[in-house]
Parts: structure tokens; sequence; C-alpha cells
């Protein structure tokens, strides 16, 4: 079952943020040929991307969504091989015709022009950051002095702006939460709504929501550790966090992430 996480927002068990009113579905960090990237390192796992996500994925194309949005991360190398990029383009291939497909670079990704390029002859737009509603999306990785920027002008993610932050979807910290009762522990993936502080911004206040990875390969960060914060900005109060955690089938909000530590 879903969860509304924001107004018109729901977190899905299905790791993928889905909004109602425009059929719009956003995901981050599917991390494709994460696999082959470990086998480099001699590190070797089963296929947890490609054939790992084909149940979410198929979750999200059964609700014939008429826009995709891919908050970065989508492949885990800057020079994914054929095979992954083939992957890749089936998967996208399998969402309903006439499906507005938008990919946003991420620290994994090929950078913007080879990104452009592997899309070349598919409709998929590539971009810096996509726009559902109010909310910004983009992948997360570089936050620090962020600024929105209008629909009709991308030139920078880093120039000073007075006004406040729009309220921002991104992906990139893999979030989870381990739970523990003294006898065992789980970790849980979750989504984290964040209320973060614009302190060079007069104080104000400004919504984040952390998308948990789409794939199964990473091991998620545990928002109750400190040096787990991977972002470039302040870890927010775990008072000013809510965790909607992955239970099954379910997203079930528990609250501020101060009551779980």
């Amino acid at each position: 079952m879903d969860l509304e996480i924001q107004k018109g927002l729901f977190a899905t068990p299905h790791r993928f943020l889905w909004h109602p009113a425009t059929r719009a579905a956003i995901l981050a960090d599917l991390h494709m040929g994460v696999e082959k990237q470990l086998a480099q390192e001699g590190i070797f796992m089963p296929d947890v991307t490609t054939a790992g996500i084909r149940p979410s994925w198929q979750a999200l194309v059964d609700r014939n969504p008429s826009r995709v949005i891919v908050a970065g991360d989508l492949f885990d190398a800057p020079a994914p091989d054929g095979e992954t990029i083939e992957a890749v383009l089936a998967l996208l291939a399998r969402l309903p015709a006439g499906c507005e497909v938008t990919v946003i670079p991420g620290n994994h990704d090929p950078e913007f022009k080879s990104l452009c390029d592997v899309f070349e002859e598919t409709n998929v737009h590539v971009s810096y950051m996509a726009y559902i509603a109010e909310w910004t999306v983009a992948h997360g990785h570089e936050l620090r002095g962020w600024k929105p920027l209008s629909k009709d002008h991308v030139e920078t993610l880093l120039a000073p702006d007075p006004s406040p932050p729009t309220p921002l979807i991104v992906g990139h910290q893999h979030p989870a939460v381990v739970l523990a009762d003294g006898v065992q522990k789980a970790k849980m993936y979750c989504y984290a709504v964040c209320r973060m502080h614009a302190h060079d911004r007069g104080g104000r206040q400004w919504p984040m929501i952390v998308l948990p990875a789409f794939s199964h390969a990473p091991l998620g960060s545990n928002l109750l550790t400190q040096r787990h914060w991977i972002m470039d900005v302040p870890r927010p109060a775990a008072e000013d966090v809510r965790i909607a955690g992955i239970v099954g089938d379910n997203v079930l909000d528990f609250g501020p992430l101060a009551g779980l530590g």
C-alpha cells in the first residue's frame, strides 16, 4: 500500500514516488551495470539490477505512467558497456507508448553529453533537473549552495540565490534505517522526508524528499549514523526527518527519525 508523504505525492513499496495527478513516477539510483563494476574489483554478485529490479519496474509499468523521471545514477559507470546500455533501453521500451522520460545525470553516470549520446535515437530527454508540480527533482550530489533553476534557463546548480529554495526531490543518499531490539537487527529501506534549514537565507525552511535506491544493490545508508549522511549539505536534525519505511508490500509512517534511535 502506498503512503502519501507530501500532498499529492505517494511513496510506493516498489521504491518509486508516484504523482497520481500527472501519472508521473520519480525514481533514482538504478545503478545499471553495478555487477560488472564490482567484478572488475574481484567482487562477484548475482544480477540484482537487470533481473533484480524487474518486479519493481513491472509495478511501475502497470500504473500506466505518462511520465517517468530518473533522478540520477541510472548507470553505475561513466562509460557503460553495450550490454548494459541495451538492458536500459529494453527497460524503457516496456513503458507505455508516449510516456515522457527524463534522465538526470548522477555522480555515477556518464557526463551530460555522453548521456545524451546514449539516448540520441530515443525520445528520452536528458536534463540537469526536472519539475513535478511545485517540486524540483535533482540527483542530490551537488546541493551545496543549491538554487532552483527556471525551466527555461539552466546554467549552474551552484549560483547564489536570495529567494527561498523550492521543495526538492533527490536520490543519491540510498536512505535506510537499522532497527534493533537488543537481540537482532534489520535494515529497513525508506523514504526520508526532511525539513531542511537554509541557515544562509534567514533560517527559512524547505522540504526535501530523499528517495530509496531503486536498485537492490546499494546496501543503504543508515540515517541513524551521522557518518552515513553523504549529501554535501548539513544533515538535518533527527526530529526534522520523517521516515516512511518499506515493509513488505506497504510503506508505513515511522514518524521522526529521532524516535528510532
